[in-house]
């Protein structure tokens, strides 16, 4: 496995009802709790609440690009 592969995640936050968050990151740069983390300083009154963290087999800006084909490389989060 490469560097550039990594998990995408499916995130919830109470303070956001029927709202999630769906992204992807790298492996060798964070994980998907580093991440929720990340999106906890941003202001939000509440933790993410990770639902779903899968494993990916094909590099994440394949998986990001299948999840919203039209993000830029230097969108993905």
């Amino acid at each position: 496995m490469t560097d550039d592969y990594g998990y995408v995640y499916c995130m919830i936050n109470n303070s956001m009802p029927n709202l999630c968050k769906i992204g992807c990151v790298i492996k060798s740069k964070r994980t998907s709790h580093t991440r929720a983390n990340e999106l906890y300083t941003t202001g939000v009154p509440e933790e993410f609440i990770i639902v779903l963290g899968v494993d990916v087999n094909v590099p994440v800006l394949d998986a990001k690009s299948k999840l919203n084909p039209i993000a830029l490389p230097d969108e993905i989060s």
